[in-house]
This record gives structure tokens, sequence and C-alpha cells, in this order.
């Protein structure tokens, strides 16, 4: 550093960044880096990856950089598929902490984790259109701390078919309802193409219970596991190692967005736009609520007979 005169560490990591893209550029390779290469010195030419928030997708694109959004695509956040596809990648405030969640996280020990400038959307940022264009798109992203490989195609499908669709669609599309219809056919097809979420998720259940009560497997396809890293042990305790994560219990069985509840949202939907107290419809709904009313005592005679049926870091739908 004081050979080059670079007088911080972020002078020294583009002093760093200029000499790499030499070699790549000397190789016919594009470089890509995470938001943190970000620095007035960077060459124009470098692709910057946004994983923090969706300001600095915008920044870079304003400075001049082609820019890709991952931050509002993470599937290992176990939000489900609605949020993500109503985060558009040239949107500036689509993916961040408002200042009301960043008053809320200073109060907590993780605050040490998180950088204000980074993090916190800037509600006036707009990007113009040559911005616009300057931000070539965005990539989902799955890390694997918290699944097992039998989870992985229930982690990353169908709600990546739905942010595909979001990356692939004007910015304006933006009717939630709708793209769950759809997702419901999809969801149904990927066994089709070998992707086994659901046997999977069956055989999980199994194993939690010899003889699993159908209204165990009905009340885990209504609830989702909690979101953002919530159920990872590790960032519960604090990071404080070591930490074991077993993955058998119903949180990590359950799908992170559960179809059959928007399936139900859609029914009542028809229902109240033009209800009929005879038609085959109203009589279908209210068999599934008895049903789902009904279960509630089966399912604690289950929880009695298998701890790890018992309730843990599930949320209902």
């Amino acid at each position: 550093m004081r050979a080059h005169g670079l007088k911080d560490n972020d002078a020294l990591q583009a002093h760093f960044n200029r000499r790499l893209l030499r070699i790549l550029t000397r190789h016919g390779k594009r470089m890509v880096g995470w938001d943190e290469i970000l620095h007035p010195d960077l060459p124009k030419s470098v692709v910057v990856q946004s994983w923090r928030s969706s300001k600095l997708t915008a920044l870079a694109a304003q400075e001049g950089h082609p820019a890709l959004s991952s931050g509002g695509y993470y599937l290992d956040r176990l939000l489900p598929a609605g949020p993500m596809y109503r985060t558009d990648p040239i949107d500036p405030v689509g993916y961040g902490f408002s200042q009301a969640d960043w008053a809320q996280m200073e109060q907590t020990p993780f605050k040490v984790f998180f950088s204000k400038e980074a993090w916190v959307v800037d509600d006036g940022l707009r990007l113009t259109p040559a911005g616009q264009e300057r931000v070539l798109g965005g990539e989902a992203v799955m890390w694997t701390e918290l699944v097992t490989p039998e989870m992985i195609d229930g982690r990353v499908w169908p709600r990546a078919a739905a942010i595909a669709e979001r990356l692939w669609s004007p910015a304006a599309t933006m009717d939630v309802a709708d793209m769950y219809r759809r997702l419901i056919v999809v969801d149904g097809e990927l066994a089709l193409f070998g992707l086994r979420q659901h046997a999977n998720q069956a055989r999980m259940l199994e194993r939690l219970e010899a003889e699993p009560d159908p209204a165990v497997a009905r009340f885990v396809s209504l609830v989702e596991p909690v979101k953002n890293g919530a159920h990872w042990k590790l960032l519960r305790s604090g990071f404080q190692a070591p930490v074991t994560q077993q993955f058998n219990t119903l949180a990590d069985v359950a799908a992170p967005d559960s179809l059959a509840a928007h399936r139900l949202e859609a029914r009542v939907r028809a229902f109240l736009a033009g209800p009929s107290a005879d038609s085959p419809a109203t009589e279908a709904l209210k068999a599934e609520l008895r049903t789902w009313r009904d279960d509630h005592r089966a399912f604690a005679a289950a929880a009695e007979r298998a701890a790890s049926t018992a309730f843990s870091s599930y949320r209902t739908v």
C-alpha cells in the first residue's frame, strides 16, 4: 500500500481489481464482482453484482457499470415467491432495509454484520433510462447451509420459476395472484423433468413417524418455515459455534411457499366474487375447511406420539 500510495483497504481492493481485470481481459473474459468492489477507480467495464441492496444495483448502473441484482432473489432466505416476484432488478428500493427496518436492526446484536450505507435503500434514488439499460438482469441464489440433498429440489423449485418469469418480464408485470395460479400448474409439471420435491418431502415426513397420519401431511402443506434464516440455529445463537443443526423437524419438511394455502385463497376469492350456496365449488370448499378443522385433534395426537412433529420453527400461512 505504501509503494502504490494506497490510503485504505478500499483503495487496495480497487488496485487489486484493476490488476485482475487486465489478466482476465487478456484471456477474453469479462470481470464480474460482488458489490463490495464498487469504487470510483473501478473500470466501467466491470460488472457489479449486488447482493446487499437494490440501492447498490442502482448506484453501480448510475456510475456507468453493467449491473446484476441478486439481493432480492436469495432462495435460502425461504421467502415465498410473491415478494421475490414483486422485486424488479431496476427498482432502486426493491430490496434492502427501510429506515424503520434499520432502526430495529440497530437494537440487535446482529447490527455488526450490516452496514447502513450498503443495506438501507434510498427512497429518493431513481435510475435514468440509460441507467436502467445497464442493469443486465438478476440471479437466483441458493446457499446450502440449511439443506440436505433430498431438500434441495423443494428449496429451489418452484420458486425459481417465479424468479425466472420476473427477470424475463416487464417491470410493470406484477400480478402476484395470477403468477401463483400459473406457478401451481408449473409445480405439478416439475416431476416430469425428474424433480423430486414432493416425493422427497413425503419420505422425510415418513421418517418423522413410521405411519404418518394424513392430518400431519395436510398440516405440513399449509405451513412454511420461518424466514430470513431464523431457522438457522447458528444465527439464533449469535454465531456462537459449535452449533448442531438437525434436519428432522416439520420446519425442514415444509415447503418455503405453501401452494395449498394459495389454492385455498384463490377458491375463497372466487367464492366471494360470486357466491352460490349450493354450487359444487362451494360445497367442496366447505368440505375442505371442515377437514382442516377436524384435523386438529389428529395432529395433536400425532405430536404426542412423535416429538419431531411438535410445533417448532414454522409459521402458518
